[in-house]
């Protein structure tokens, strides 16, 4: 008879059964959240060396003028001090303009190495001012623009426009932006070529 089953001993067990299957499933999909969360990890990787590549110019650009005004500075830093009379506060002067440079250059160095780092050890997100980070991004891409003979325009109404994200991945997205811009204007001419930032 039903009274005579061991209802006790048959609950239990389905209680377990149920609790094994539903941590063996949650088991199932953290590992592939995990393997997810690592594939996402690979590609935000090889995006960010494939962005290298794309900044590399810009960057080069940008640190051969701190490397070249370091060695204007510490030239005539040396020609006055060989001078019969040495002027030591111009050659003071000199120095330390050169160390100025040099901490420009070592900044240069900086976000071109945190923008190959993995998210994880990527900088904060801080308060950013968006204008001054088009105005650097159109500095980066100077030669870029040169070479397309196109003229940018930045609207700034004098108003700091600040925006909470991580610099470095902000400064990615306007360069990718202008990029696209400069590769979709190849095919008008060159005098109508005009990039306005708003």
């Amino acid at each position: 008879p039903w009274s005579a089953l061991p209802w006790t001993y048959m609950l239990i067990s389905s209680g377990a059964i149920a609790l094994a299957l539903l941590r063996g499933r949650m088991l199932v999909q953290q590992r592939t959240q995990e393997r997810r969360e690592e594939e996402r990890q690979r590609v935000g990787q090889r995006t960010r060396l494939n962005t290298l590549g794309e900044l590399a110019a810009g960057m080069a650009h940008e640190i051969n003028q701190p490397l070249t005004a370091i060695l204007a500075n510490t030239q005539a830093a040396s020609r006055l001090l060989d001078d019969a009379e040495p002027d030591m506060t111009a050659a003071r002067s000199a120095m330390q303009m050169a160390v100025q440079q040099a901490r420009r250059a070592s900044d240069v160095v900086g976000r071109l190495r945190r923008t190959v780092e993995r998210p994880g050890s990527a900088a904060a997100v801080q308060s950013v001012d968006l204008h001054a980070a088009c105005q650097h991004a159109l500095y980066l891409l100077e030669p870029e623009l040169k070479r397309s003979r196109c003229t940018p325009t930045l609207t700034v109404d004098g108003t700091p426009l600040e925006v909470q994200a991580d610099p470095v991945a902000l400064e990615q997205i306007i360069h990718n932006l202008l990029t696209n811009a400069l590769q979709a204007m190849e095919q008008v001419p060159p005098q109508q070529r005009t990039l306005q930032l708003v």
